[in-house]
């Protein structure tokens, strides 16, 4: 009897030796060395919505809310730019997240069913949310994670709060840090 088939990895990737996702005190999940090319793409387990160009992407265990936040986020004017599985791709200092062809456009909405949606091709990452982690400041430090060697901003979920009204206001460029 042959033992049945390995499920695929949660992360492809084709990078020049930089890590794929770490952040401080967080683990690499996947470096690989193929080539010096400064183009690197991964498709990371997460979630994306997008405003004017700047893309906000969430990433949390599954059941995590990554696809209720995303659907809040789109009720308030945002756009899809990928549910469950999102590409992300450097290109120089550039990182833009799209989505696979064959999930662009739709959304799960846990308990009622796949929604299909008006999407946006691609975006610029500017923040990541991060669900598995809570926010315990109640103004938070700037904190940066890196995102196929490159820095984007790094928030946590804040606790018992929908977080989705913040940040779209994040997207439309109107935070202050210190």
């Amino acid at each position: 009897m042959t033992p049945p088939p390995k499920p695929p990895p949660p992360l492809r990737t084709r990078s020049a030796g930089a890590p794929i996702v770490a952040a401080e005190g967080a683990e690499t999940l996947e470096t690989q060395n193929e080539t010096a090319d400064p183009t690197q793409e991964t498709v990371l387990h997460a979630s994306c919505v997008a405003l004017d160009g700047r893309a906000l992407l969430i990433l949390g265990a599954s059941g995590s809310g990554k696809s209720s936040l995303a659907l809040d986020m789109i009720a308030l004017g945002a756009c899809l730019v990928a549910d469950d599985r999102t590409v992300i791709r450097r290109d120089g200092h550039r990182l833009t997240a799209s989505c696979p062809p064959t999930i662009e456009g739709r959304i799960e909405a846990r308990y009622v069913g796949l929604l299909r949606l008006p999407s946006c091709p691609e975006a610029d990452v500017t923040y990541v949310m991060d669900l598995d982690r809570t926010e315990t400041e109640r103004l938070p430090p700037p904190r940066h994670m890196r995102l196929l060697g490159q820095s984007v901003t790094l928030l946590y979920r804040p606790p018992g709060l929908n977080a989705a009204g913040a940040l779209f206001h994040c997207l439309k460029d109107r935070r202050e840090t210190p």
